[in-house]
């Protein structure tokens, strides 16, 4: 059996792979062809959460907080996101979706799921099964770094 860096190493090998077979499969069309890599992950932070702020987009995507306000006025004026004021600290602003907003994030999460769902008519129900049983891995692994981040 292969060390752990080998095995690493191939795991590492295999994600690129996959990352690359998948976009040659469902192509650049997936992604709103105006929009850089960065306003889509702004795009994304306020569509995991009902009330993201400027500042907490600036900490995930660890940029400044002028650099993602400069995103989110971008975006706000193609009329993706709206920045509210908050009720209790006028300093503060909250970026939320606006519908065609919401419509980018739908888009992608149905490219996504079209594609999965084209490879999983693939699999014979053991295949399935490994698929599965590797994906609540993932989970679990997540599960444990975001815990060790937070202790």
């Amino acid at each position: 059996m292969a060390n752990r860096e080998e095995l690493c190493r191939e795991i590492f090998e295999l994600n690129e792979q996959i990352r690359v077979q998948s976009f040659a499969l469902v192509g650049p069309k997936a992604f709103p062809p105006d929009l850089t890599m960065r306003q889509l992950h702004v795009l994304l932070a306020a569509a995991a959460s009902e009330s993201v702020t400027v500042h907490q987009v600036a900490e995930a995507l660890e940029i400044s907080a002028p650099t993602a306000s400069g995103l989110v006025d971008r975006l706000a004026d193609k009329g993706l996101v709206t920045k509210v004021e908050d009720s209790a600290d006028r300093r503060v602003r909250h970026v939320q979706l606006t519908p065609d907003g919401e419509q980018i994030i739908s888009q992608l999460d149905s490219a996504y799921d079209r594609l999965l769902g084209d490879m999983l008519d693939l699999l014979e129900d053991d295949e399935l099964a490994a698929y599965r049983d590797g994906s609540n891995l993932m989970l679990s692994m997540i599960e444990r770094a975001r815990a060790n981040q937070g202790g």
